[in-house]
């Protein structure tokens, strides 16, 4: 039997999230959709699991902003 190696994709972020790869922390923030500060909360709360972190995250999603309607505009008659 031989053993053959696998390409490994360069464009994959690695199997864990390290905090302190400048780099690193950009592609995670980037396949998450989501900023810095949020990602290291999330790793210090549930560790560098990708998987954990993503439902990390989607669990404690902000709420979506929503636009309060017009006011109209008052005119003098």
């Amino acid at each position: 039997m031989q053993f053959t190696e696998e390409p490994v994709d360069a464009t994959l972020p690695a199997p864990r999230i390290d905090i302190d790869d400048y780099y690193g922390i950009r592609e995670w923030c980037d396949r998450f959709g989501v900023a810095k500060h949020r990602l290291r909360d999330a790793v210090a709360a549930v560790g560098s699991d990708p998987q954990a972190v993503q439902q990390y995250l989607l669990r404690s999603a902000p709420p979506p902003l929503t636009v309060p309607p017009k006011r109209e505009r008052l005119t003098a008659s």
